[in-house]
């Protein structure tokens, strides 16, 4: 397994993080929702439109900008996840092809964890 790659979003506020989200939902070649229903162990996969997953997007969530690096002996996959999850159990993933996850993170100045 290659290293993951967490990028530091500590000092981003609420509006350049939906910055971010949309600029990555532009460029991505697949994004979802999960919600993990109370007294279940795993997450589902639900619908639910870009407006309003973006809406419950708040400080207290949990937003991360991750390199993700996978290696086996079919795949060789490289990419970027952005996303976010709720205290209410939402998840947002987003995934973006490597190329289109660099340029975002230099055109927002984001730094290594």
């Amino acid at each position: 397994m290659i290293p993951q790659i967490f990028y530091n979003t500590l000092n981003l506020n609420k509006d350049v993080k939906k910055q971010i989200l949309q600029e990555a939902k532009s460029k991505s070649f697949k994004w979802w929702v999960d919600i993990l229903p109370k007294n279940q162990g795993r997450r589902e996969r639900i619908e639910m439109d870009w407006d309003t997953i973006l809406e419950k997007l708040s400080p207290s969530s949990h937003f991360v900008i991750i390199q993700r690096s996978f290696k086996d002996i079919v795949h060789n996959l490289h990419y970027g996840e952005i996303g976010f999850s709720t205290n209410d159990n939402y998840y947002l993933f987003i995934y973006i092809e490597l190329e289109n996850f660099k340029t975002l993170v230099k055109k927002f100045n984001l730094s290594e964890l």
